[in-house]
């Protein structure tokens, strides 16, 4: 490890195998040392927020605007990784296997969290990284297809609202087939009627043109009469004969003019008489004519009523049979659609299968790895692996698909968790089988309609993915009964969690102040058994201010760190039987070699012994 910049600015720093113990005062940078490897390698610590915030602003307090750099011996390939403040890790490979560092709240947290417990059985599987990265790839999957079933489903179901009318149509179709029928049976007197008009029109043209030469004859008779009028009322008198030119020479014909004048008149009677007649004979060719155009108006009627009957009806017809084509063309698509989502549901519960069987043979690992932790801690602590024990992100995931509803939803989710698996519920929900989700978790039907009903709305892929984790227990024998995580003081858990990642004999595992919360008792019969067991090869760091922990765990390297108030560095770093590394451990952790002996000289006193 090197550091440049900050307050550990020039570390270079070399771990052995074995226990490498970093010692100190306080405020010479040991957590630091621990923060700025967890910061270089990218390594989650604990499952809180809060405390894996603090640990990376520790981190970069520390390194400032400098760089640390890890050398790395994974399995004989040599890995440089860098990483700056505020940057990205540089050289870091996605198969390294990381180191499992812990500080003393991650030790609690994790004995307390089920995920966390879990993750610590998981620490001793090889394949448990690519076993997790397998099982995400399915869950995608599975996720991707329940989405594309969902998108079908509810294609189908607004088809199938369209379709709610399908009845009336057909019903009206048949109707209007029926009137078109009908239609086509009166034709025949459409034509009839046709026939009737064209003799009627015929008869009423041929009257017509005898009104049209009687009314000019009637004009033209009136007009001789009108001009005889004038005449007559003109008259044919002549002026008186002047007496002065003695015989009146006109006589004669004056006598001529009266005999003309009463001709006149005669003619004005005969013209008058033409008129009259003319007259008499055009109003009864006009009342002849009448009734012909009264009956020839009611079978024009009647004739665009049969036409415009004919029309409506052929007109609807073509729109209702539009309309059924396309209902049908609907009912096919809507069979399609569910044929596709039978299909993609098929395949998705081949991907299903193959998630269980993963999930199956992940659990059978862990309870493995369970039995092997028991029996190497037995009589004191115990390991238990419940398969699908952990429903909380199941009747989350249930509950959240359930709000809005109107449903008691916090009820039905432990109900419906606690009946079946999240595949049967969205396989349930999917097809609508109200008499599965009734019987099996035990609601009214009205109730599983409801909740079938809300869970297609929302959609599986939140719910069909969940894994029904197993759940990891510790326990640990205190007074003749093993008690669980939940019931131990902080010191029994840490005593449980520590015991039980020093079971791990080749996995680099960092600790930063493992005597927090434990007394010298347990360190000395169980932490420094548990270091000692361990492969010499395999690597452990420690920081400590116990010195148990180097000297009964045989250190392979101490590191003494220093300060100066404004940088840390190192003092000393050497094998525990160095002078150096001894002077280090009496100094710091026994309070100088006079306390030492003082000490040796009280534990050698005869009541002692």
């Amino acid at each position: 490890m090197q550091v440049e910049g900050g307050f550990l600015d020039g570390l270079d720093l070399r771990f052995t195998d074995g226990l490498n113990v970093l010692i100190g005062g306080r405020g010479t940078g040991k957590s630091s040392v621990i923060e700025l490897i967890r910061y270089c390698l990218d390594v989650r610590g604990s499952s809180n927020e809060e405390d894996a915030k603090q640990a990376r602003e520790q981190a970069l307090s520390v390194l400032q605007d400098g760089q640390v750099t890890l050398s790395i011996d994974d399995d004989g390939s040599d890995l440089l990784v860098s990483r700056s403040a505020n940057a990205e890790p540089e050289g870091l490979e996605p198969g390294l296997t990381r180191p499992l560092i812990f500080s003393q709240t991650d030790v609690e947290s994790f004995g307390l969290s089920a995920r966390g417990r879990l993750n610590i059985v998981d620490f001793f599987s090889a394949d448990s990284s690519s076993h997790r990265a397998n099982e995400r790839k399915h869950v995608t999957q599975v996720v991707s297809l329940t989405t594309e079933i969902r998108g079908l489903l509810r294609e189908a179901d607004q088809i199938l609202e369209r379709l709610s009318g399908i009845g009336a149509i057909q019903a009206e179709l048949a109707r209007a087939e029926a009137r078109a029928a009908d239609m086509s049976r009166t034709s025949l007197q459409l034509e009839q009627k046709q026939q009737q008009l064209d003799v009627l029109s015929s008869q009423s043209a041929n009257l017509a043109v005898q009104l049209d030469a009687l009314r000019r004859a009637q004009d033209t008779a009136a007009g001789y009469r009108d001009a005889v009028l004038d005449t007559h009322i003109l008259g044919f008198g002549l002026d008186e004969w002047p007496e002065s030119a003695g015989r009146d020479l006109l006589q004669p014909i004056r006598s001529n003019l009266a005999k003309a004048e009463k001709h006149v008149e005669e003619g004005q009677k005969l013209l008058n008489a033409a008129v009259d007649q003319i007259d008499t004979v055009t109003r009864e060719v006009e009342k002849a004519r009448a009734p012909l155009e009264e009956q020839a108006r009611v079978i024009r009627r009647e004739i665009e009523g049969l036409r415009e009957g004919a029309g409506a009806a052929a007109r609807q017809l073509a729109g209702l049979r539009e309309q059924s084509s396309q209902l049908e063309a609907l009912k096919a698509l809507r069979a399609q659609k569910l044929e596709r989502a039978k299909a993609v549901q098929k395949q998705r519960r081949k991907m299903l299968d193959q998630l269980d069987s993963l999930r199956e043979g992940r659990c059978t690992e862990r309870q493995r790895v369970a039995k092997l932790l028991t029996r190497s801690l037995s009589p004191l602590i115990r390991v238990r692996i419940r398969q699908s024990a952990e429903l909380a992100e199941f009747i989350g995931a249930i509950t959240n698909a359930l709000r809005g509803s109107g449903l008691r939803y916090n009820e039905l989710a432990q109900s419906l968790a606690g009946a079946m698996t999240p595949r049967e519920l969205v396989e349930a929900s999917e097809n609508n089988d109200i008499a599965f989700l009734s019987r099996t978790a035990k609601i009214a039907s009205d109730r599983a309609e409801r909740v079938a009903v809300q869970l297609r709305a929302a959609g599986g892929e939140s719910i069909v993915g969940v894994a029904l984790e197993d759940a990891a227990d510790f326990e640990l024998l205190d007074g003749g009964n093993f008690k669980s995580m939940k019931e131990l003081s902080v010191g029994q858990r840490c005593t449980v969690v520590l015991s039980i990642l020093l079971q791990h004999p080749d996995r680099v595992l960092i600790v930063d102040q493992p005597e927090d919360h434990l007394d010298n008792a347990f360190i000395v019969d169980t932490l420094i058994g548990a270091v000692r067991h361990r492969s010499r090869q395999g690597q452990l760091i420690f920081t400590t201010h116990n010195a148990n922990i180097p000297v009964l765990g045989e250190a392979a390297r101490v590191v003494r760190l220093g300060s100066n108030g404004q940088r840390g560095f190192v003092v000393h770093a050497g094998p525990l039987d160095d002078t150096k590394s001894v002077d280090g451990i009496t100094s710091i952790m026994e309070g100088g070699e006079e306390a030492f002996h003082k000490r040796a000289m009280f534990y050698d006193r005869p009541q002692h012994k």
